[in-house]
C-alpha cells in the first residue's frame, strides 16, 4: 500500500468507472461509493475517511486517508479495502462477527443493527476470545473450513460497555476512541487461523419471552445472503464463495438465534454461551 495523492491519481486514470455501490446519508451527502473498472480495479471512496484504489488483481492498493487519529481513517481500510483485497484473492467473506472458544471459531451472522457486534462482545466478556468484528474471512484448506482473524478492533455502544463488570470490560481491551456513539476497543485474540466450529444466524423476532436457538434447517439462502463485499464478483471469488457455503452447509453446526423484544445482546450472548457449552460436552 502507498499513501499519497500522486500514486492514487496514477492508479485511477479514468474519469469514472461503473458505480457498484453508493450509500448516502439522510441529508443525501455521499457516505460510501465503490466504482469498478476492468483494468484498474476498484475505487473506494468515503469522504469522511479517504479514497483507496485496489488493483484489479488485488495485489496492491494505494490510498489517500482523511482525518486523524489514524484509527478513524483505518475504519474504511478494515471495512471495505481489506475485504475487497481478500475477496479478489479468493477468500469467502461473510457479514459476521466471530469469537473463538477452545480453539474453534463461532460466527454470528446478522443484518446491520441486529446486534452481532454487541453479542460477540458480551461473549468475550463471558470468556470467549475476540476473533473478528463485522467481516469473517473463510477458506477451505484440506477439505476443512478455516477462519482467518480480523483486525483487533471491537466496536460497542457505550451503554453496553457500561452495563458490564470491570473484569468483563478489561477482557475487551483498552479503548482506542469513540465514534458515532460507539467505543472502539483493542481486544486480544488468536493471531492465526482456526477451524470454523459453527455459525449462528441472529434475527429479531416479533414475540416471545426468551432467546431461542434452533437448527438452521434452510441454511443455504442464509449463507448466500450473508456474503460480504458482493461488489467483488470475479469468477474466482464466486467459485470459492459457493464452495465455502456448500462446505459450511455440509460440515458446520448452523443455528438460528431468535431474539425477541425486551431481550438484549447480553441475553443473546448468555443463551449462546449456554448452548455452546452444552453442545461441546
Amino acid at each position: 500500500m502507498v499513501l499519497d495523492e500522486p500514486s492514487l491519481a496514477a492508479s485511477w486514470p479514468v474519469e469514472s468507472g461503473r458505480r457498484l455501490v453508493e450509500q448516502r446519508r439522510p441529508d443525501r451527502t455521499l457516505f460510501l461509493a465503490v466504482d469498478h473498472h476492468p483494468a484498474h480495479g476498484f475505487r473506494i471512496e468515503a469522504p469522511a475517511y479517504g479514497i483507496h484504489v485496489v488493483a484489479a488483481d488485488g495485489r496492491t492498493w494505494v490510498g489517500e486517508p482523511v482525518g486523524e487519529p489514524a484509527w478513524r481513517w483505518s475504519e474504511l481500510v478494515f471495512a471495505q479495502v481489506l475485504p475487497t483485497v481478500a475477496a479478489l484473492h479468493g477468500l469467502a467473506l461473510l457479514h459476521a462477527s466471530a469469537v473463538a472458544i477452545e480453539g474453534r471459531v463461532h460466527g454470528l451472522l446478522a443484518a446491520s443493527g441486529v446486534g452481532k457486534s454487541s453479542t460477540a462482545a458480551h461473549l468475550v466478556a463471558r470468556g470467549a476470545e475476540f476473533f473478528t468484528d463485522d467481516v469473517l474471512a473463510l477458506e477451505e484448506i484440506d477439505g476443512r473450513l478455516v477462519a482467518h482473524p480480523g483486525p483487533r478492533v471491537a466496536k460497542l455502544h457505550a451503554d453496553e460497555l457500561a452495563a458490564m463488570t470491570a473484569a468483563a470490560r478489561r477482557r475487551l481491551g483498552p479503548p482506542a476512541g469513540e465514534h458515532d456513539g460507539k467505543q472502539h476497543l483493542r481486544p486480544r485474540g488468536p493471531a492465526g487461523p482456526l477451524p470454523l466450529g459453527g455459525l449462528m444466524f441472529l434475527t429479531r423476532v416479533a414475540d416471545g419471552a426468551e432467546v431461542t436457538i434452533e437448527p438452521a434447517t434452510d441454511s443455504v439462502p442464509l449463507l448466500l445472503a450473508g456474503a460480504f463485499a458482493p461488489h467483488v464478483a470475479t469468477p474466482l471469488r464466486l467459485e470459492r464463495q459457493l464452495a465455502v457455503c456448500a462446505l459450511a452447509h455440509r460440515d458446520v453446526a448452523l443455528w438460528c438465534v431468535g431474539v425477541p423484544p425486551g431481550c438484549t445482546a447480553a441475553d443473546a450472548a448468555g443463551a449462546i454461551w449456554t448452548h455452546l457449552a452444552a453442545t461441546r460436552r
